[in-house]
């Protein structure tokens, strides 16, 4: 799981991280499995270029990525 909180921080599960080091916290956690899913946790102030940094590296990849909503 990616989280990106209202004040644009950034976590991977529990973890926070430097959007620099996402890519490669990501790589340490997931490996080389083109089968992984990454669930994209996004608050809704965020700007929607935040959420597409993630999207780029999870491409970057081969990670598959699942955008997660809040239910209403």
């Amino acid at each position: 799981t990616v989280s990106i909180t209202r004040d644009i921080k950034y976590y991977v599960e529990q973890q926070p991280v430097a959007i620099e080091d996402l890519e490669a916290v990501l790589k340490q956690k997931l490996g080389e499995n083109p089968e992984t899913y990454i669930a994209l946790h996004v608050d809704k102030s965020v700007p929607f270029e935040n959420a597409v940094m993630v999207m780029n590296i999870a491409q970057a990849n081969n990670y598959k990525l699942i955008i997660a909503t809040s239910p209403k």
